[in-house]
């Protein structure tokens, strides 16, 4: 820990806070200021003029280009991406339908093909009897 021999010195931190906190006995105490005669008035607004509210109407028509320029921009990719996710997914739908469709139609004309043929194998194998 420390050496109390060598603190003896060095004050402890509640005499240090009680020293600032209390004013010095030799100093006289100090006098309030003296309250202001009169408050001074806050600023009365002065009203714009024609080229001031000219040149502010200027002003938000370029900020309004300028936002909805930017906008725009990103708003562009933005479309883009959601119409081809959009028509992919349309695509994929028809492509599964028309693909259905093919299998249904391949199908029955695989049966109808598969049914003559049987027919035509039967008669002949009748006929060789």
């Amino acid at each position: 820990m420390s050496n109390p021999n060598t603190d003896v010195g060095i004050p402890v931190l509640t005499e240090v806070l009680a020293d600032r906190q209390a004013p010095p006995a030799s100093a006289p105490a100090a006098k309030a200021a003296p309250a202001p005669a009169s408050i001074p008035k806050a600023p009365q607004p002065v009203s714009p003029t024609t080229s001031d509210i000219e040149r502010f109407a200027e002003m938000e028509d370029e900020l309004t280009k300028r936002v909805l320029q930017g906008v725009l921009i990103r708003l562009d990719p933005m479309i883009e991406e959601r119409v081809r996710n959009t028509l992919a997914d349309v695509l994929q739908t028809a492509v599964d339908d028309v693909a259905a469709k093919i299998k249904r139609g391949l199908g029955e004309a695989l049966k109808i093909v598969v049914a003559e043929a049987t027919t035509e194998e039967m008669k002949r194998f009748r006929n060789k009897e």
